[in-house]
């Protein structure tokens, strides 16, 4: 736009120096053309005289016209000065902004790779690492022998290489040293192999691990949830069973016809002393934490909130590094984690994986549980898994 404006300036600038210059000339040819008509027309001597003035003043407005075309011929070159300057102004400006929007853009370009290098580099250290300390768990006997002689094996190895090497140097120069370089060579070619070769069987190794752990932890889940169903049934039919006894122990039969009374449900209220259950309740015994977790997962808010008065710990975790949120959001139970978001829950704790109870209510497909969790309980959706995945990225999209 500075150009622009220049260029129009400098055009106008011409313009008018033009027309100045056409007029003066239009001027000095009428003044030598009325000299001319009237030096024809005098012949006298007085007409020769004013002939003579006439010249003089013709002459003196050619002089006076002739330094007004090299003022506006000056004043041209100077306009025109003036617009080149304001060209090469604006080229250079462009050039400038050209060059500043370039930088920047290369700019962002590289914050954008160092930032998802970043992340990518923290997923791999975290599968690594989980891979390393299984594997440790598994190995640490066995490694620490193999450590052992393979030390041995390898100062020998390696003195004798250095001496072999050291030997054939002394004996021929030349030749030996020739040798001596290629088994280094060669050597080398083969550690970088075998470490490529190692790192393959690491992935490799990680993927084979995760997808046995995640069928694992699916098949333990199902168990958990079959061993719920199989309690709650064998509950029912003791229950049955109590029933019937009670009524064949009855002194006075029924008239015939007669309905039997129902069975009244054991009573849930809150103003009933504690069950026997959360008296002998044992945080290191499998079998209740696994009820607790079955009364999370069928939404009994009565027999956890008992629980929750008698002082136990609300971020207790099964078998699978699960919470008891975790296990409600799975279930969609929205009023079994206000109960535990009363007494003190940490809703953003992570498991093995990663995840919160706030990953699982949305891999589940419970979304309004998820903006609840989120607006009335404190669930940080920014957190992410061990795949660098938060809530809104489901499990199958990370791989």
């Amino acid at each position: 736009s500075v150009a622009r404006r220049a260029r129009a300036v400098a055009v106008a600038d011409q313009r008018r120096a033009a027309k100045r210059e056409e007029a003066t000339t239009r001027k000095a040819v009428a003044v030598l053309q009325g000299a001319a008509r009237a030096a024809a027309s005098r012949r006298t001597a007085a007409g020769r005289r004013a002939l003579r003035d006439d010249r003089y003043a013709a002459e003196a407005a050619f002089e006076a016209a002739a330094l007004e075309l090299e003022r506006l011929a000056a004043e041209r070159e100077r306009a025109e000065e003036k617009a080149r300057l304001a060209k090469e102004q604006a080229a250079r400006d462009a050039e400038r902004a050209r060059a500043k929007a370039a930088a920047d853009e290369r700019a962002a370009r590289a914050r954008r790779r160092a930032a998802a290098a970043k992340i990518q580099s923290v997923a791999r250290g975290r599968q690594l690492r989980v891979w390393m300390a299984w594997e440790a768990a598994r190995q640490a006997e066995e490694a620490a022998n193999a450590e052992a002689e393979n030390d041995l094996a390898w100062r020998a190895w390696a003195a004798s290489t250095v001496q072999a090497w050291y030997r054939g140097l002394v004996r021929d120069q030349g030749e030996a040293n020739e040798e001596a370089w290629r088994e280094w060579a060669a050597a080398s070619i083969q550690t970088w192999y075998r470490e490529k070769l190692a790192i393959w069987n690491v992935e490799l190794a990680n993927a084979i691990w995760q997808r046995q752990r995640d069928a694992e932890v699916e098949t333990s889940r199902r168990r958990a949830d079959a061993d719920a169903a199989a309690a709650a049934a064998a509950d029912d039919t003791r229950d049955w069973v109590a029933s019937l006894a009670h009524d064949a122990a009855r002194p006075a039969a029924r008239p015939r016809g007669a309905k039997a009374p129902p069975i009244r449900p054991e009573s849930d209220d809150e103003s009933v002393a504690p069950d026997a259950d959360i008296d002998d309740f044992d945080e290191d015994d499998a079998d209740d934490v696994a009820k607790l977790f079955t009364f999370v997962r069928h939404g009994r808010k009565d027999k956890l909130k008992t629980f929750c008065q008698n002082g136990f710990d609300t971020n207790l975790r099964n078998a699978h590094g699960h919470t008891l949120a975790m296990c409600a959001a799975q279930n969609n139970q929205k009023g079994v984690l206000k109960v535990l978001y009363k007494y003190g829950v940490e809703i953003n704790e992570q498991d093995y994986k990663g995840n919160t109870a706030l990953h699982y209510a949305q891999q589940y497909g419970y979304t309004a549980l998820a903006e609840y969790m989120i607006a009335k309980l404190g669930a940080d959706e920014r957190v992410v898994n061990r795949n660098g995945a938060t809530c809104w990225i489901s499990v199958d999209e990370t791989g």
